[in-house]
């Protein structure tokens, strides 16, 4: 059927709904997946490392 989600992608939209990125999932099913990847990959860059700060910021009060 053109324009239904591959194989590859529904398992990307698993992976990605397990870690918490329920929007991402919901796009990756719809977008480009080499993209959404891109994407998805760094997001969860920056969202490791704003929680890293947080906990420094802990651990220094």
């Amino acid at each position: 059927m053109p324009g239904s989600p591959t194989t590859k992608q529904c398992e990307i939209a698993r992976l990605l709904r397990a870690v918490g990125m329920h929007r991402e999932a919901e796009q990756a099913l719809r977008t480009d997946l080499r993209a959404r990847l891109r994407r998805a990959r760094r997001r969860l860059r920056v969202r490791l490392i704003r929680s890293s700060r947080r906990l420094r910021r802990r651990v220094r009060v």
